[in-house]
C-alpha cells in the first residue's frame, strides 16, 4: 500500500483551534507546562493505574501476532476512509429546522461509532507493534497504559463538543445570517472531522512506529533458532 498517513499540526490539534474559535478563547497548551496540564486530567486512581503500567513497561517482551505492518496500515485507511464518508454523507435530519435535538442526535451517533471503532483499532496496531521488538513492546505497554489513565478525562473532554455546539447553534440562530443552518452544518462536520484526526492519533503514532522500527532484532532471533538447529 503506498497511501501515506495524514500529518499531524505541529503545534496543536485542528480540533483545538476550532474549539478555540467556538469559544472564542486560546486554550493552546504550551510544552513547558503539558506535565502540569496532565497531571490534572489524572486522579489518584488513574494515577496508580499509570504507575502500574509503567512498571509492566520495563517488563514486555515481543509477542507473537497475526498482523503484518501492511495489514494495520490497510485496516487504518480503510477505517478512516469509512468514518469519514459517514461524516461528510449521512444525511442530517431536520438539518434545514430551528430545533438542535436532531443535529446533536447526528454528532452524538458518529461520536459513539468512533468511540466503538477506533479502540479496538488501536488495540491491533498495539498488538502488531509488540510483536515487532523488545523496544517497542515497550512502546505498546506505554500506549496501553496511558490510554487506560486517561480514558475517562477523555470522555469528558469529547463529551463537552455537543454543549459547546449547542451554544454556537443558538449564537447563529441569533444572529439570523442566512444561511446560518447549512453554515452550522459544515461546521459540526468539519469538527467531528477534526475529533476523529485526535481519536485516530495515537493509532498513526503506532503505525509510523512499527514501519520504521528495523528488523534487526526479528531477524537475530530467527539466525540465533536456525543455528541452535543446525547445532543439533
Amino acid at each position: 500500500m503506498t497511501h501515506g498517513l495524514p500529518q499531524a499540526a505541529p503545534n496543536r490539534s485542528r480540533l483545538i483551534s476550532l474549539l478555540s474559535n467556538l469559544i472564542a478563547a486560546d486554550i493552546q497548551i504550551p510544552h513547558r507546562q503539558f506535565a502540569e496540564k496532565l497531571a490534572l486530567f489524572i486522579n489518584l486512581a488513574d494515577s496508580i493505574r499509570l504507575a502500574d503500567g509503567l512498571y509492566e513497561v520495563t517488563k514486555a517482551k515481543p509477542e507473537p501476532c497475526i498482523d503484518s505492518p501492511d495489514a494495520i496500515r490497510d485496516a487504518f485507511l480503510r477505517e478512516r476512509a469509512g468514518l469519514v464518508r459517514i461524516i461528510l454523507k449521512t444525511k442530517i435530519d431536520d438539518a434545514g429546522g430551528v430545533e438542535f435535538k436532531p443535529l446533536q442526535k447526528f454528532y452524538l451517533l458518529q461520536h459513539s461509532t468512533m468511540e466503538s471503532k477506533i479502540p479496538q483499532l488501536r488495540s491491533r496496531a498495539r498488538k502488531a507493534v509488540a510483536a515487532r521488538s523488545t523496544r517497542l513492546a515497550q512502546l505498546a505497554e506505554l500506549d496501553l497504559a496511558l490510554d487506560s489513565a486517561l480514558a475517562a478525562q477523555s470522555r469528558v473532554v469529547f463529551a463537552a463538543i455537543p454543549r459547546l455546539l449547542h451554544k454556537r447553534f443558538i449564537f447563529l440562530q441569533q444572529d439570523a445570517a442566512a444561511p446560518w443552518q447549512e453554515s452550522f452544518c459544515r461546521e459540526m462536520r468539519t469538527l467531528l472531522l477534526a475529533e476523529l484526526e485526535v481519536r485516530l492519533q495515537p493509532v498513526m503514532g503506532l503505525i509510523e512506529a512499527l514501519e520504521e522500527e528495523p528488523t534487526h532484532e526479528t531477524n537475530t532471533t530467527d539466525q540465533n533458532s536456525q543455528n541452535k538447529v543446525d547445532c543439533i
